[in-house]
């Protein structure tokens, strides 16, 4: 019982493991706490690893990876064999004499063959279904490639929400911080007499307003800091500091340029030249069905019946051999050739406007982006300006407020003025970077592999 108990401890772990690797619930999302602060490339590194969409595109790729070895494989022999084997009996009961006696009969059979057929002509079909697979297993690794794009459009979009939502915290505690000290001016002007007790009450309500204001940003932070593990493909509880600056930058590129490099970048857009290719070849595969096809054939069987035997033969000694070249030609099928011709060349065309839509769209989006781009950049100039001139605004009221030569009116609309000017600035850098990265999802690179025009 003792060693019965052992196997059962040893064996039923290993059991669990495999079931939960068969199952798929061995994929549990990593769970990442770390001092240490991580960068963009790090983070796109780990989504590369753990996001579900791209590992599914990992799985196509090795999908269509192994369907081209059945295209190769249709230029090799096929082999078939069979075996049958069947037993008969019978009983039958018959009067002899006052006696009833049964009679039986006993009879089997067993045969066996072995078919080899090997296609010497196909009007080419088979070589255009292979450069069709091999084009299919290109789109595959393209479509990886593309879905790449798109993890790393969601990583560096999900971290700048991230650093956007920590810089509006930070902005959040230091207003905090400056109407504390305005409600220690106010009730020290009150106590001297120089302000009535309404400016103490509204100062104690901007307080609280603003410890409001931090709850908000706080609760935004953990919502951008949620976001960014759903985008890595970690576990939502998942902390770490972000190695990364918002630091506006404007590109020095022409739009021109920016097109022709995504045209040859943008994996999207191979994969639909590809495409046509592939309908092209099934126009080519079409009109093999005007040609004959040939074929060489060999086939071998056997086969033996008993009579009144209860017998099994596995090599019967009956043998036939066969061998042969086999010529099909469909003359007339009803017009089942011609439509699927004409649908071949349809597909055909249709893709060829579907790239030519792509190409407009993607001319389109880029120039987009771009003037998007230039006109934040400038805004940003300005938004700086003025978060500046709100921030010495505010230091002057404040001053002038604790030495009695301003109102809490004044101080209060400056502080309106330096919320919304540093609201207005954070908003736009994020929107920046946001536009760079939807930028070079469109490419289909990062703009630090383009090399500059100067």
């Amino acid at each position: 019982m003792n060693s019965y108990r052992r196997v059962v401890q040893v064996v039923a772990p290993m059991i669990l493991a495999l079931m939960l690797v068969t199952s798929g619930f061995a994929n549990v999302p990593p769970l990442i706490e770390s001092d240490s602060p991580l960068s963009m490339d790090e983070m796109i590194d780990i989504a590369v690893r753990n996001h579900a969409t791209y590992q599914k595109a990992v799985e196509d790729v090795d999908n269509y990876n192994f369907a081209r070895y059945g295209a190769y494989g249709t230029f090799l022999p096929s082999i078939t064999t069979g075996f049958d084997y069947s037993n008969f009996r019978s009983q039958q009961q018959i009067l002899v004499g006052n006696v009833l006696q049964t009679s039986e009969q006993w009879s089997s059979s067993t045969s066996w063959n072995l078919t080899i057929y090997e296609t010497l002509f196909q009007g080419g079909a088979r070589f255009y279904q292979l450069r069709q697979a091999q084009l299919q297993s290109s789109n595959a690794e393209l479509a990886l490639h593309r879905t790449r794009d798109e993890v790393e459009y969601g990583v560096r979009t999900a971290t700048y929400s991230f650093l956007s939502a920590q810089q509006t915290l930070e902005v959040a505690n230091e207003v905090l911080a400056q109407r504390q000290d305005n409600l220690r001016y106010a009730r020290a002007r009150y106590e001297a007499g120089d302000v009535i007790e309404l400016d103490v009450l509204q100062a104690e309500i901007d307080v609280g307003t603003q410890e409001n204001a931090v709850l908000e940003a706080e609760q935004g932070v953990e919502n951008a800091r949620e976001a960014l593990n759903l985008a890595l493909g970690v576990d939502l509880n998942s902390s770490f500091p972000v190695d990364e600056q918002l630091t506006p930058y404007m590109p020095d590129f022409n739009p021109d340029r920016l097109v022709d490099i995504a045209f040859d970048s943008r994996p999207d857009y191979q994969s639909q030249q590809n495409l046509i290719q592939i309908y092209r070849d099934n126009v080519n595969v079409a009109n093999t069905n005007y040609i004959p096809a040939a074929g060489l054939y060999a086939r071998l069987s056997r086969a033996q019946s008993l009579s009144d035997a209860n017998n099994f033969v596995l090599w019967p000694e009956h043998e036939t051999r066969s061998a042969g070249v086999s010529l099909d030609w469909t003359l007339f099928d009803g017009f089942q050739r011609e439509v699927r011709r004409q649908n071949a060349i349809v597909e055909r065309r249709k893709a060829q406007w579907d790239l030519l839509t792509a190409e407009r769209q993607i001319d389109a989006n880029i120039r987009q982006q771009w003037r998007t781009l230039t006109r934040l950049y400038q805004q940003i100039q300005v938004t700086e300006n003025n978060r500046e001139l709100a921030r010495r605004q505010l230091e002057l009221e404040q001053e002038r407020y604790r030495l009695g030569a301003s109102s809490q009116l004044n101080l209060r609309n400056a502080q309106v003025v330096f919320i919304e000017a540093e609201t207005t600035h954070i908003a736009r850098v994020l929107e920046f970077f946001t536009t760079l990265a939807g930028l070079e999802r469109e490419l289909g690179r990062p703009l630090q592999e383009v090399p500059s025009e100067r």
